[in-house]
């Protein structure tokens, strides 16, 4: 280390030469500091007794030379120190370095001096003088100062860079448990690992006993078609080599501090293969497996293009649990997803394939589930054919939701088709429901429903005959836009043993439109109120002159539409007389 500052090397020699040099010397040494002059011209040099005692010498022990001085400087420090020699007398300029010197027995110590070059009377370089001072104290004492400083920062840096991972792993496990929808589960997985943790990642789940990809991000947009061909041309197997089959396989986390180009060969990858991962960029990459309790349900890589750091133990910890909590997260969504499907296609057993073909007459329903639809729902509807001019049609809410309700739900209404058959009396259907359910249901489970029979007249005119278990009144849409309710009483199916019902006649003419529903369809909240009977029979009474599929399309439409919360399932049927 080469500096310019110096003391009054120019009075230091002043001093000496003047005749004051014992009372300088005495100055010096209490100072610790050694003095030394070299004669230019002659080539001797002159210690003080301190100098000798930096380097634990005998004044005896040599005679002063340059030579000596140069030898004692630690070999890496003495092209500096002679280069500030030479510099300063080349252009007078005073100089100060720090080297380390060695002593006798080769401790190392480190030194200070400062140099001046001394002039004759033709302003020649005759000679230089000099002071030394042993600071190896203080220097130890700067670098365990400085090596506190950096231990303080290195802690301060370490302890930010838990906190950001603390708070990136609460980021993340709320954004993975957010969702229940598969697809929304792994973007979001891949969504936070790239480019938090990586340039590129694949996500790989095992389904139906096959590998299947589930997706990938690149951090480059323009490199996003190309991993997406990729991963959907390369197909990976059990026995595939590489990081996914094997930590399907054995579930061991696999970190690699660069590519293995010969896993390109093994794995059988065409040209157009090899380009398309030379072009993503491939070099240090984890893969860590997805777990849900002990099974290995998937697999997680993330990799860094070329040029990227290394990925490390620290990574790697941060993936597992990244990985930890998207396995549990998926593994949710999984199930969430085969529970919907399964629920679908329950409550699909519920409704009627298709309706009957009635002259004169257009059917139409549909079906909403509250919800996630994870459980089948109580509500059903139904029509079919009796005889060749009579037709039923049906609507019920069982109590209750899940396989119990479906049980309820399946049994009254196959019991209202058998009965129906045999004795087409809306009473006497609704009877044979009430005594099969006190049969066969539990105390807390009941029924509603509305059964009707419908029987084609003349000139396109339809008599309905209904009867009611304890179930929202049937709506008529009349031509003109009149809206009635068809009502009449009856207690809940499943619940009495002396249930008796009451039946009415209705007549329906060309252009009329009959609508059951469900209660979910009118007990929809919205700003703390329900829709209600009101505005759905204004919403008939608009919807009239449309075709039977577009009014009940629209009705479940125009719920969803308002934004409320669906606090029940929701059943409509609708039968429009077409003449």
């Amino acid at each position: 280390m080469v500096d310019t500052s110096k003391p009054d090397l120019q009075g230091l020699h002043a001093e000496l030469r003047g005749g004051a040099e014992q009372r300088l010397q005495l100055a010096l040494s209490a100072g610790n500091f050694g003095v030394w002059d070299w004669d230019i011209a002659s080539g001797a040099v002159t210690w003080s007794d301190e100098i000798y005692r930096f380097y634990r010498l005998h004044p005896d022990s040599l005679i002063p030379q340059l030579d000596s001085f140069v030898e004692r400087v630690h070999p890496d420090d003495r092209a500096d120190v002679q280069a500030a020699i030479e510099g300063s007398i080349e252009d007078g300029k005073p100089y100060h370095v720090v080297f380390r010197g060695l002593r006798s027995d080769d401790e190392i110590i480190w030194l200070e001096a400062w140099g001046q070059v001394v002039r004759g009377q033709s302003d020649q370089p005759v000679g230089m003088i000099g002071l030394v001072q042993d600071a190896t104290s203080r220097l130890r004492a700067e670098e365990e100062r400085a090596q506190l400083l950096k231990r303080e920062r290195d802690a301060r840096t370490e302890a930010e860079a838990g906190r950001q991972r603390m708070a990136f792993l609460t980021q993340a496990f709320r954004v993975l448990g957010a969702s229940l929808d598969l697809d929304t589960t792994v973007n979001r997985l891949l969504g936070l690992v790239v480019p938090h943790l990586g340039d590129w990642a694949t996500v790989y789940l095992v389904r139906d006993g096959r590998i299947e990809p589930m997706g990938g991000r690149h951090r480059d947009t323009q490199k996003q078609p190309i991993l997406d061909a990729l991963i959907e041309s390369v197909e990976v197997e059990f026995d595939s080599p590489g990081g996914i089959a094997d930590v399907l396989n054995n579930g061991a986390t696999i970190l690699e501090l660069e590519f293995d180009e010969r896993l390109l060969e093994e794995a059988g990858l065409d040209a157009e293969q090899r380009s398309q991962v030379d072009e993503i960029g491939v070099e240090s990459y984890m893969v860590v497996p997805l777990r849900a309790s002990d099974r290995i349900i998937g697999a997680l890589s993330i990799g860094g293009a070329v040029g990227a750091r290394p990925y490390g133990r620290d990574d790697l910890e941060l993936a597992e649990r990244i990985a930890d909590r998207a396995g549990v997260a998926i593994n949710n969504a999984l199930q969430f997803t085969l529970r919907t499907k399964i629920a679908k296609v329950l409550q699909k057993s519920l409704l009627p394939a298709g309706f009957p073909d009635i002259p004169g007459c257009r059917l139409a329903g549909t079906y909403r589930s509250a919800g996630e639809g994870l459980d089948v729902g109580g509500d059903f509807y139904d029509a079919f054919q009796i005889d060749r001019t009579r037709f039923a049609v049906a609507i019920g809410d069982v109590s209750g939701k899940g396989h119990e309700a479906a049980a309820i739900t399946a049994l009254t209404r196959h019991t209202l088709r058998a009965a129906a058959v045999s004795s087409p009396n809306p009473v006497e259907v609704l009877t044979a429901a009430n005594e099969v359910l006190l049969g066969q249901a539990s105390d807390s489970r009941f029924c509603t429903a509305a059964f009707g029979v419908a029987t084609i007249g003349e000139a396109g005119r339809i008599t309905f005959d209904f009867a009611n278990a304890g179930h929202l009144p049937p709506l008529v849409a009349r031509s003109d836009g009149r809206v009635e309710p068809v009502e009449c009483d009856g207690v809940l199916l499943g619940m009495f043993d002396d249930a008796s019902f009451e039946d009415i006649s209705v007549e329906l003419s060309e252009g009329d439109v009959l609508l059951l529903y469900t209660d979910g369809l009118t007990d929809v909240h919205i700003d703390g109120h329900m829709l209600g009977e009101e505005w759905l029979r204004a919403e008939l009474a608009s919807l009239r002159n449309r075709s039977v599929n577009e009014i009940v399309r629209t009705i479940e439409e125009r719920v969803t539409q308002t934004g409320g919360l669906l606090v029940d399932d929701v059943a409509i049927m609708a039968v429009k007389v077409v003449g």
